[in-house]
């Protein structure tokens, strides 16, 4: 993660921004992301991977170079239909997998 000072000083390309409620119970969170010439970032659900064990996703801020994306991709399989960041790195032989779920877009 870089310095985020430096990364708002760079010229943005493109920001998105949505409300999401996960259930009729929960309090509405707002799903923001913005791009950069080198990195993208914003507010997020963000579920790591560590191997085989996948951990619960976590509303948070997140901020990545683009050079850290692996893929990027809409998962149509569910209905909410949220974009995913997919980062990946190896450490020892273990696959580290990052997510940055992004729901409530109307159109991915």
């Amino acid at each position: 993660m870089d310095n985020m000072a430096s990364i708002l000083k760079e010229k943005k390309l493109a920001h998105f921004e949505t409300t999401y409620k996960e259930s009729v119970l929960s309090k509405a969170q707002t799903i923001s992301v913005t791009i950069t010439e080198e990195h993208v970032f914003g507010m997020g659900y963000i579920s790591d991977q560590i191997g085989t064990q996948e951990q619960d996703a976590l509303y948070s801020e997140f901020s990545l170079s683009l050079a850290e994306i692996t893929k990027i991709y809409v998962n149509i399989n569910s209905k909410l239909a949220p974009l995913y960041i997919q980062c990946e790195d190896n450490s020892k032989g273990v696959m580290n997998r990052h997510r940055i779920v992004l729901p409530g877009f109307n159109d991915n």
